[in-house]
C-alpha cells in the first residue's frame, strides 16, 4: 500500500501584498508561520478533501487533485509543491497499515477547534461535537473524544493511546492508534482539529 498524506497545521488564509499586486497563503505549522504560495495552498487544501476514503490521499493522488482545481499547472509544479509543504513539516507520510503509528502519532497532538456538546442524542455511548453550535456536528466515541481533547495535554497523541491501553481497555496502544486515525482524517477534513507537532 502506498503511504498516506496527512496534513498538519492550521490555515492562517490569504495574505495579500496589494503594492505589489500579489498574494501567498499562510499555514501555521507549530510556532511557524509559513508562507506557500497559490499551488502549495490548493495541494495543502487538497489533502483535506473528505470525498476521499481515509487513508487514500497520495503524492500520486494528490497530482490529479490539485490539476482538477487549478487547470493551467503542471504535474511538475505541484510535485514541487508537495516537496515544499514536507519541508515545512505541513505534510507527513506514513504508512498507516505497516507500524508507522507509533513513529507519527509520537511526533504530534491535536489541537480541538470543536467544541463537546456530551452525550450523544441519538446514542448514549456516543459524545457529539459541534463546529457551529450544533448546525453542523459529528459523534464520536469516548476514546476518539479522549484523544481528540487530551492529547495536547499529555504531550502527544501517542501518549494518550499508551494511556488507555494502560486502562482497562485490554488493548494494545497501536490498536487505540488504529481506532483513532479514521475518525482523525474526518476530524482534520472537517476542522474539527488540526495536527501541532509536539516539537513546534
Amino acid at each position: 500500500m502506498a503511504k498516506s498524506i496527512i496534513p498538519v497545521g492550521f490555515s492562517l488564509g490569504f495574505e495579500s501584498d496589494e503594492p505589489k499586486d500579489v498574494g501567498t497563503f499562510l499555514i501555521m505549522v507549530g510556532k511557524e508561520m509559513e508562507e506557500v504560495d497559490t499551488v502549495s495552498w490548493y495541494t495543502w487544501m487538497a489533502a483535506h478533501d473528505d470525498s476521499v476514503p481515509y487513508g487514500d490521499i497520495t503524492r500520486r493522488s494528490l497530482v490529479p487533485m490539485v490539476r482538477a482545481e487549478l487547470t493551467k499547472v503542471t504535474n511538475d509544479q505541484i510535485i514541487e509543491a508537495i516537496d515544499k509543504l514536507f519541508s515545512i513539516g505541513a505534510f507527513y507520510e506514513i504508512d498507516i497499515e505497516n507500524g508507522d503509528l507509533e513513529a507519527f502519532f509520537s511526533k504530534v497532538h491535536m489541537i480541538p477547534t470543536a467544541q463537546c456538546f456530551g452525550r450523544s442524542p441519538d446514542d448514549k455511548d456516543m459524545f457529539r461535537l459541534t463546529i457551529d453550535a450544533g448546525d453542523t456536528w459529528m459523534d464520536v466515541d469516548g476514546w476518539t473524544q479522549a484523544i481528540w481533547f487530551g492529547s495536547h495535554l499529555d504531550g502527544s497523541i501517542w501518549e494518550v493511546c499508551k494511556d488507555m491501553a494502560s486502562g482497562e481497555t485490554k488493548k494494545t496502544p497501536y490498536e487505540v492508534a488504529q481506532h483513532f486515525i479514521p475518525t482523525m482524517f474526518d476530524m482534520l477534513n472537517n476542522t474539527y482539529g488540526f495536527l501541532e507537532p509536539i516539537d513546534g
